[in-house]
């Protein structure tokens, strides 16, 4: 978009007008989230279970600008998703053992106790960006062979 008509999309606020159109002030004033679609739409090639897909999006959730550090506690997530925490802590195991989220561990001694974990959801990134790559390769492979 030229530069006069991105900011016709936004409020002077920082909410797009169409999320506003739809959502409307009042529901926005505490934040959104933005989920791109072909997390949604590769859930299963991803193989997501539901669960491992909410609590992604609750990470997700976290990242404000492209340099936050996403460290809900546990015991946050659990009451969000209305879960037990050993149902998250599972979940999150499964996530990472998919390689779609890396847990960085904050404390560096016994003074640290109590400090919560980092995820980093780049992995789960580069996985949408290969998934995307693929896609365009093969689409362009079925164009050439005509």
């Amino acid at each position: 978009f030229p530069s006069h008509d991105r900011t016709a999309l936004i409020e002077k606020d920082g909410i797009p007008q169409t999320l506003l159109a739809i959502w409307g002030q009042s529901i926005l004033s505490e934040g959104w989230t933005t989920i791109p679609n072909v997390l949604i739409r590769s859930q299963s090639l991803l193989n997501i279970s539901n669960s491992e897909l909410v609590l992604l999006m609750h990470l997700i959730s976290f990242i404000h600008h492209p340099l936050s550090q996403v460290y809900p506690s546990i015991n946050l997530l659990a009451e969000r998703m209305n879960q037990d925490r050993r149902t998250i802590q599972r979940t999150m195991k499964r996530l990472e053992d998919k390689e779609l989220v890396r847990k960085r561990v904050r404390s560096k001694g016994k003074k640290d106790i109590g400090l919560t974990n980092s995820y980093d959801v780049d992995p789960l990134m580069r996985k949408l960006i290969s998934l995307q790559l693929s896609k365009r390769i093969g689409s362009e492979q079925i164009t050439i062979t005509r």
